[in-house]
């Protein structure tokens, strides 16, 4: 006669630690959330109105995008190849170091971190390869040799780790490209600046959001980056983009 009774506790006392430990906390997290969201929201409607704005920014699917909104940017995801070495060489204080040749190396924890454009022609530099294909031979063929070149010291390095990821490569200019989306009047974009995004990503943010909201910045002037450019064949070319 005590079986329904312990059944019906032990399927009690399961739902109850599942409502008390997994249920009730999430709960509580998306109403955190919600509630952080819907307070800047209300933040920035006190601060200024709030205009219908689309900014297309990030990775080369950006394209894709602007293509939906019939603007085509030559914007495209090309691979890059890093490597991890470690070595012998010590080298106080060493900065961003770019051969002429392409090949580029910087201090990385206790080793460094080197790469270098694709070989040419093969494997060249198809648009979205598939990132688990690491070309060791580039490092084998062009980037060790001129490393050694460069550092003696780096003929003795040895390579731990190497990952690949995306550029979103402006093959038009290899620049990047910031501004309105002609003919939108409420589409914006900041894109192409692989190789060099960091540099520039302050300055650029600032003069854009600037843009955006029609107010001031003092950030550096951003229009040899419009979109425009590329309509009418006005190249800004760029010839250090590691």
């Amino acid at each position: 006669f005590l079986k329904p009774t312990v059944i019906t506790l032990v399927y009690g006392l399961g739902f109850g630690m599942v409502l008390v430990l997994l249920i009730v906390p999430a709960m509580i997290g998306i109403q955190h959330d919600l509630s952080r969201d819907l307070r800047a929201y209300r933040r920035a409607r006190r601060a200024a109105p709030i205009r219908r704005e689309v900014r297309g920014t990030a990775l080369a699917m950006v394209a894709v995008f602007a293509a939906t909104l019939g603007v085509a940017l030559p914007v495209a995801p090309k691979k890059r190849d890093v490597f991890f070495v470690e070595s012998p060489a010590t080298l106080p204080r060493c900065p961003l170091v770019v051969d002429p040749s392409g090949v580029w190396f910087r201090p990385e924890g206790r080793g460094f971190l080197a790469g270098a454009p694709p070989r040419q022609p093969w494997p060249g530099d198809p648009d979205e390869p598939p990132l688990d294909a690491i070309d060791h031979a580039l490092f084998d063929e062009c980037i060790w040799p001129a490393l050694a070149a460069r550092v003696p010291a780096f003929e003795a390095l040895r390579v731990r780790s190497a990952w690949a990821g995306y550029y979103e490569m402006n093959g038009f200019d290899h620049n990047g490209i910031a501004g309105l989306l002609a003919p939108w009047r409420n589409a914006w974009t900041a894109c192409g600046f692989s190789g060099h995004g960091m540099q520039q990503a302050p300055a650029v943010g600032a003069a854009l959001a600037a843009r955006i909201a029609a107010g001031t910045s003092d950030a550096p002037s951003i229009d040899d980056l419009d979109p425009a450019r590329i309509a009418t064949g006005r190249p800004l070319l760029e010839r250090n983009v590691i």
